[in-house]
């Protein structure tokens, strides 16, 4: 089956969310399943302890300018209104 999994609340591992959404990606990735990471731009493979795993996953990543944190809530409302 094929999953797109949001990663933009995924900070390196400072919070229970990153937890989280590493423990959801690597279940994801056991069961066989491929994935699709929404990701913040510049997050790298490494960054959710994918390991060898990381070339099986397609990345597509936020415009850049999404980064500010004002700019991104923006964005993100505008993609559930429409």
């Amino acid at each position: 089956m094929k999953f797109l999994v949001s990663c933009i609340p995924y900070d390196d591992g400072k919070s229970g969310i990153s937890v989280y959404v590493r423990g959801v990606i690597s279940a994801l990735l056991e069961q066989g399943h491929e994935l699709t990471l929404f990701c913040e731009p510049g997050t790298n493979g490494e960054a959710f302890g994918l390991g060898a795993k990381i070339s099986s996953v397609h990345r597509v990543f936020a415009p850049r300018w999404t980064r500010r944190p004002v700019f991104s809530m923006v964005w993100r409302s505008e993609e559930h209104t429409s």
